[in-house]
């Protein structure tokens, strides 16, 4: 998707998609909130699985970037939960100890994509795209390994 339908299709939804980055490193959280908000996307943060899902409960995002090893609720019991409360919610997972098994996992949870940490920020904005294209966590959401 390029930047200009991406535009588009924000404006077609009243206003800019929000985006939720949640990661326990608050340097990582500032990185990517910086970055996605430039590319037009509007940015909150949260430290832990359990914030996350108390920010998805209020139905503000409409995308979560979500790390997988945090202190507490963890990424994939984090990802449940959001699951449960919005299933349109797209959520992409993020983690710096990537192996298969958890991959898997998160997908199996419905995971829309999937980025390894340290985040290439370019590789991060196209999995956000595919998880908007693809409408779900299908053959469109990706596994990028780094």
């Amino acid at each position: 998707m390029k930047r200009e339908e991406l535009k588009w299709r924000c404006e077609a939804m009243n206003g800019p998609l929000k985006v939720l980055v949640v990661d326990d490193e608050i340097l990582a959280c500032e990185v990517v909130e910086k970055f996605l908000s430039n590319e037009g996307f509007a940015t909150k943060s949260a430290r832990s699985g359990e914030a996350a899902v108390d920010e998805v409960k209020t139905g503000w995002p409409d995308i979560v970037i979500l790390d997988i090893r945090m202190p507490g609720m963890g990424g994939l019991e984090a990802l449940r939960r959001i699951k449960e409360i919005a299933q349109e919610c797209k959520v992409i997972m993020l983690t710096a100890q990537y192996d298969e098994s958890t991959a898997y996992k998160a997908f199996d949870e419905l995971a829309d994509g999937f980025v390894g940490k340290p985040v290439a920020l370019w590789e991060l904005k196209q999995a956000i795209e595919t998880a908007l294209a693809s409408g779900g966590n299908e053959e469109g959401a990706s596994i990028n390994n780094q």
